[in-house]
């Protein structure tokens, strides 16, 4: 046989379905996350006059802030 017809043993095929596991977790995450954003963008365009501003601030920038000395 050649090698990449051999039977997997028993520890690859866990390692494979713990893999697909992780992957079907992860794309449920990747959903979820997507709806959060089409919600967000959903509500920011009906409080287009200005007054959801108030109710949620802008969030910080993660970046870290640059400090310059010369």
């Amino acid at each position: 046989m050649p090698p990449e017809m051999r039977p997997l043993t028993t520890r690859q095929q866990q390692r494979i379905d713990k893999k697909k596991k992780k992957m079907a977790a992860y794309l449920e995450i990747a959903k979820l996350n997507d709806q959060d954003i089409e919600a967000k963008q959903n509500t920011g365009s009906s409080n287009s006059e200005g007054e959801g501003s108030e109710l949620c601030p802008q969030e910080p920038s993660r970046k870290k802030q640059r400090t310059t000395e010369y």
